[in-house]
């Protein structure tokens, strides 16, 4: 476990770029996913654009909540794609069917990033990575835990 503190985005991106190592460091078969827990506006999408960046990313990477999903080609050769899940407005895990997250899930070179995971429980695969964010005042407190 390891814990980051962010002020900045600058502080932000910092963090993200060593995790962001970490989860490299892991091979894997299949997508590495990342799960991000925290409260409205602590931080977690904010996070999911700086790994972005740090992919090679330069689109515009605006929140999934209302699509629930967007898809990102990078230039990293590790990651070759970025997926920014948001469950909050899931309800029903049963929901998730018709978004062949199961099929997003064993895709070698993909790194899936999940806003509110809690709302799907069984949906994430075992072996995960997290990242809890709380913001106290404006500073972010980031706890990343490796998968297992």
């Amino acid at each position: 476990m390891e814990t980051f503190a962010a002020a900045t985005l600058t502080d932000l991106g910092t963090a993200a770029g060593q995790i962001l190592t970490d989860l490299k460091s892991f091979p894997r078969e299949q997508a590495m996913v990342l799960t991000l827990a925290g409260e409205l506006g602590a931080g977690k999408t904010a996070f999911v654009q700086q790994l972005g960046r740090q992919l090679g990313i330069t689109e515009v990477m605006a929140s999934p909540t209302f699509v629930v999903m967007k898809r990102y080609e990078t230039t990293d050769p590790v990651f070759t794609e970025l997926v920014h899940i948001d469950d909050y407005r899931i309800e029903d895990e049963a929901e998730t069917i018709p978004l062949h997250f199961s099929e997003i899930f064993a895709k070698p070179n993909t790194l899936i990033c999940i806003e509110w995971a809690s709302h799907i429980p069984t949906t994430i695969p075992s072996s995960h990575a997290t990242l809890a964010i709380v913001d106290t005042d404006g500073v972010r407190t980031l706890t990343y835990t490796a998968p297992v």
